[in-house]
Parts: C-alpha cells; structure tokens; sequence
C-alpha cells in the first residue's frame, strides 16, 4: 500500500540527495541505473521518476555513466522458478514478450569497466543480455530443469487494457493500473524488435572490451540455481531423518 511513498522517498527524494552529496564530494563518476525505451513510459511513476532524474543527473556537471537495463536473471526466480516449483499458476499476456535479460553480476563488470574506460564518460548506454527471451522460452527452460510442467494462465492485451483503466479511476488502484500498464507498454515495445533476438548491443560490448562467452548464460544461471535448490532439499530431507531417528532412540 506505501509503495508510491517509497517510491517518492527513495526513487525522487533519496536520489536527489545523493546527486547533491556527490557534488559536494566532488565524485569522478556517478552510476546510474534506468531503464530501456523510458521515454515511452513517462505514464508510469518509476520510469518517469527515473526519467527525470535522469535529466536531473546530465545537468549536474558531474561526469557520469547512466545505463538503461531491461531485466535481471534474479526476477525470474520468483517469477517463474519458485511457482513451478510450488505448481502455483503463471500469469503472462497472449504474446511473448522479448527481453534480453543479464546477471546482476555481469552488470556489476560493466560498472567497473566503465570506470577504466574514459570513453564511457558523460555517457547514455543501453546495455543487453546476450539473447532476447520470450517468456514461453524461460518457463520451457524452468520446465525442463524442474522436471514439472508450469501452470499458465493467459490473459488478453484487450482484457489487459480494460482492467488497466478500470483500477485507473479509482485512488486504491493507482498502484495496480500503473504495474499491468508497465506490463502493456514493455509488451508492445518489446514485441517491436523481435528481430533481435541473437545478441545484445556488439558495439556497446567491444567498447568495454568485453566478450560474449564471459557473460552468464540464462540456462547455467537456472542450471546452477536449480542444483543448489536441490542440494538443499536433500539436505532438509537428511536433518529431517536424523530428526526421526532421535526421537526413536
């Protein structure tokens, strides 16, 4: 229910702070991270908030490197992984949404590099993932290491919409009408470039000097994910008997 005052506090107030405490440290380099095409989703309170801090942070005279990310291995987790797992349902739209997703990790190089790399400086990047994900793609992945089928629900763009404007009359559901037009917008924007679909930005990677092949892979960061889950439960499994066994004796 507090989100929108959180997000005031901590995307609005809490960054504008930041930007006048780096003035008076004189800082060499200030990171920002935004989000892909913003100026389509100046509607919805986070991409605008984002947006003109944005503006706000190429204003300051401070050098600076903003990168404009889509979506992080990390989200998939909950988003698919744990309700496959759990055979709870998942909700996606009647068409696939195209996101080159990346490891929190690997952005995290990218940050680092920037600061080696003059030529970064006082600069807007776009920074993609390796290949451009449909979400049928990432729950037939989930599926496959799960060894269980996920439960989908599909609901229509029109259905969307109409919900969307729905809540959007009423205060209560401000919040809600803004995250399912998020959710529109990406879709039609994303579904817009389609044809990238094999590997992010070439030369944003040469300019890092970065190569594909060090990047994490979505199916090894799943992969990896899934194994240490199951390690997991063997090891609950394995306390549990032990459990067992000492009442027992």
């Amino acid at each position: 229910p507090d989100e929108l005052d959180s997000l005031k506090c901590v995307d609005w107030e809490g960054k504008l702070y930041l930007l006048e405490a780096a003035k008076l440290a004189k800082i060499e380099r200030f990171i920002f991270f935004s989000i892909q095409n913003i100026e389509e989703l100046s509607k919805i309170p986070l991409p605008k908030v984002k947006y003109t801090i944005e503006r706000k942070i190429i204003n300051s005279k401070i050098p600076y490197t903003i990168f404009r990310l889509t979506g992080f291995y990390q989200n998939l987790i909950g988003q698919y992984a744990i309700p496959i797992l759990e055979s709870l349902p998942i909700w996606v739209t009647d068409e696939n949404m195209y996101i080159a997703y990346m490891d929190t990790q690997d952005i995290a190089i990218f940050c680092l590099r920037s600061l080696q790399l003059p030529k970064t400086k006082d600069q807007l990047i776009s920074l993609d993932g390796l290949k451009f994900w449909a979400s049928s793609e990432v729950i037939k992945l989930c599926e496959q290491l799960a060894g269980q089928s996920a439960k989908i629900q599909r609901i229509p763009g029109i259905l969307l919409n109409l919900i969307t404007n729905i809540f959007g009359f009423f205060e209560w559901g401000q919040n809600i009408s803004s995250r399912l037009a998020f959710t529109q917008i990406i879709s039609d924007d994303i579904n817009s470039i389609k044809v990238r679909k094999d590997l992010g930005d070439l030369e944003v990677y040469q300019l890092f000097k970065i190569e594909s092949s060090e990047l994490i892979k979505l199916e090894d960061y799943f992969l990896e994910y899934f194994i240490r889950l199951l390690k997991r439960l063997r090891d609950i499994n394995f306390e549990d008997v032990q459990k067992q066994r000492n009442l027992i004796l």
